[in-house]
């Protein structure tokens, strides 16, 4: 290649340059339209204390934040997933939009942000509306929605916005059985027809106990993962049908986990018969619902409590 070509060429890659500093291809089309623009509705978080979700040929779903807890007011005041709450206002307060991919009313129903086929979500801080907007279908790459403000015709493709977030199959109730971090308990009980313990915190360890006379210091491995399943207890679902009368094995219940804390305090969870999905059905004294709990979860506990001591040591320094 001659000198002028070796020029031709340089000077080429010099345009190449500038022209992605200075038109950028690669930044999305979001950031690119908007640049200043932090967020497509004035929802903020700290100020919106009710969340309407209306799926398309289903009642409305109401969350309500009281006192600074989060409920499922349309369920009777059930405790919500605050998981889910939070990712719903995290998402809508960080919504932000490029141009509208269309102002077009007839095209609504095509993108699904029609009063029949999108899901319509409001969100309440007191008497103020902060958002009122309707979800469509997914964008092509999935990580976006399409979204209309229910005032007006204009619909944005939203990247951060997931149908998903609002069309929950499990729905808003929050599923949590039990839930503590391993340092608050001071003691750990399984009752079961064949595999009854009991773990009580020692100055020197955990010590495990049982009613067959089994009896010593508790496994630091065994401990940490009953501890990793006991902390986490969290259920599939909720039995949706008439709990009178289902027959759930809960009365009595098939395996009994209690969890004690320093202060006095305990926290219990039941487990009943395995349906045709192989969950089990679950309770907690609590609430009023049956819980549908995936029942190979529970094998880290249905042990007996000789799997979970320490190998005891002899006088010639062998295990037993």
């Amino acid at each position: 290649m001659n000198r002028s070509n070796l020029m031709l060429v340089g000077v080429a890659g010099v345009l190449v340059v500038l022209v992605l500093l200075l038109a950028n291809p690669f930044t999305d089309d979001v950031r690119k339209d908007n640049p200043e623009k932090t967020g497509l509705f004035a929802a903020a978080a700290a100020g919106v204390d009710r969340i309407t979700v209306t799926k398309p040929g289903a009642d409305p779903v109401v969350l309500e934040r009281s006192g600074g807890a989060w409920t499922v007011a349309s369920a009777g005041g059930f405790p919500a997933d605050t998981a889910a709450v939070s990712a719903i206002l995290t998402a809508v307060e960080g919504a932000v939009a490029g141009s509208p991919v269309s102002r077009n009313p007839e095209r609504q129903t095509e993108l699904q942000v029609d009063g029949a086929g999108g899901v319509r979500v409001t969100l309440d801080g007191g008497t103020t509306t902060r958002a009122d907007f309707l979800v469509g279908k997914t964008g092509s790459d999935f990580t976006a929605s399409y979204v209309r403000p229910a005032a007006g015709d204009d619909v944005f493709l939203v990247r951060g916005i997931s149908r998903n977030l609002f069309d929950r199959r499990q729905g808003y109730r929050d599923r949590t059985l039990l839930s503590f971090a391993p340092g608050e308990v001071v003691g750990l009980d399984w009752t079961a027809a064949d595999s009854s313990w009991t773990l009580d915190r020692a100055d020197s360890g955990w010590v495990v106990t049982s009613p067959d006379g089994e009896w010593g210091m508790a496994d630091d491995t065994q401990v940490d993962l009953v501890m990793r399943v006991a902390s986490a207890l969290t259920a599939e679902g909720f039995f949706a049908g008439d709990a009178d009368t289902l027959d759930a094995g809960l009365d009595p219940p098939v395996h009994v986990l209690t969890a004690r804390f320093a202060d006095g305090t305990e926290r219990t969870v039941e487990f009943g018969r395995i349906n045709a999905s192989q969950q089990r059905y679950a309770r907690r004294p609590d609430r009023d619902a049956i819980y549908l709990f995936g029942d190979w979860n529970l094998n880290h506990l249905r042990r007996p409590a000789a799997a979970l001591r320490a190998p005891r040591v002899t006088l010639d320094g062998s295990g037993g």
